[in-house]
């Protein structure tokens, strides 16, 4: 039924933004505050990255304008320089120039829509905006950022919202959780769920003494829920092989986890990698039992999507958007029960396949460039043109 709901959801907007697109000039040039797609290893970083490589299929280079006040990822700045798109950034650091100045270099490089691929607009900003929205974290539970940084998400956000021509989410959950706390403002989000494709780095093996695992990909934060999962691995440690490695940027929990792990005598069967390359990441994932993903708030939950792309059993948190990111080909446990996540895991060495392994492809075409990049034309098209 979710994937029923997401896919019809999609094409009737691509079929909507189409029609009305072929009314009008499509002649527009994109203009993207691309921050994101340069300093962002994983999450944000990631939509940015293959939003653009998505558009870049479809428009030819000189419609497509990137601004950045830094390019630290070398990488996606050569890749992009070598597709001949424009990238614009200060002559000099300024930590003011995404606030103030990026607009006036957005309406001197003949940008038709712009482009927030993070909730952020620039004050002085003079062209029609889309802003995408990817959680509502900052409003539901504050507590989850700093507190001044909460703050200043939120003045942000409204900031970018107000002035937005149009507002994206990336799930309805999201969109639905923005609209219980007025975030939106009286206006509709357009729920896009974030392109999807495989990565083309080659996959680096991983430790051969780390075997067989289960795998969790993300920053460790408090969201993610990873005290959770290490109460679950600890009902089960006796009952199976595996080891559960971690993977990802530490966000503050590094210590406590390290600290829960030697307590309960789980030191050499939880691993914590860091922070690590894209190849090494691809491999472990590559070779786990099943990816798991128990955080209690995301904004859609693409770990989701990579573990079904390598065609790995994935357990993820019900009641939340990767219920839209999962639809009906991965398994589904309470966030606050542990007993329940360690029965999934037996349950899915029982059996070691995808949920519904047969619709997994049809599910995951539903993120495909291919069925995105119709919607996503005519939507740059309809705010290009003032509609």
């Amino acid at each position: 039924m979710r994937d029923v709901q997401v896919g019809l959801a999609i094409r009737c907007l691509s079929r909507y933004f189409v029609a009305q697109a072929a009314k009008m000039n499509q002649e527009f040039v994109v203009g993207f505050d691309a921050k994101r797609a340069f300093s962002n290893a994983s999450g944000l970083g990631h939509y940015a990255r293959n939003h653009i490589r998505m558009l870049a299929r479809a428009l030819p280079a000189e419609r497509i304008v990137l601004f950045s006040p830094c390019l630290d990822r070398l990488d996606f700045r050569d890749e992009m320089r070598a597709a001949g798109i424009r990238i614009v950034s200060p002559s000099s650091p300024s930590g003011t120039w995404r606030t103030l100045g990026m607009g006036k270099e957005v309406k001197k490089q003949g940008v038709s829509v712009f482009h927030a691929l993070s909730p952020e607009l620039p004050f002085d900003l003079d062209v029609p905006a889309i802003v995408t929205v990817h959680d509502a974290i900052a409003f539901d539970v504050p507590a989850y950022h700093s507190f001044w940084n909460a703050i200043l998400y939120r003045f942000k956000t409204r900031h970018a919202l107000r002035r937005a021509s149009m507002v994206v989410s990336v799930s309805r959950y999201t969109a639905g959780r923005l609209q219980d706390q007025s975030a939106l403002m009286g206006k509709t989000a357009e729920v896009m769920p974030p392109v999807f494709q495989p990565s083309l780095i080659p996959a680096t093996a991983p430790i051969k003494s780390i075997q067989p695992y289960f795998l969790y990909v993300g920053n460790l934060e408090a969201r993610k829920n990873i005290g959770m999962l290490l109460e679950a691995f600890l009902l089960i440690r006796k009952r199976v092989p595996h080891h559960l490695v971690l993977v990802g940027k530490d966000l503050g929990m590094r210590s406590s986890l390290m600290g829960f792990i030697k307590n309960m005598g789980l030191t050499g069967r939880v691993h914590l990698t860091g922070e690590i390359s894209e190849g090494e990441k691809n491999g472990w994932i590559q070779h786990c039992d099943a990816l798991v993903y128990p955080s209690v708030m995301e904004g859609f939950g693409l770990p989701v999507l990579e573990g079904l792309m390598a065609q790995k059993p994935v357990i993820t948190s019900s009641g939340t958007a990767m219920e839209e990111a999962g639809g009906d080909c991965v398994y589904y446990a309470s966030p606050y029960r542990p007993e329940e996540w360690a029965e999934t895991l037996i349950r899915i060495l029982e059996n070691p396949m995808p949920l519904n392994a047969e619709e997994c492809q049809s599910h995951l075409q539903k993120f495909s460039p291919e069925r995105l990049i119709p919607a996503w034309l005519g939507l740059y098209s309809l705010v290009a043109n003032g509609n």
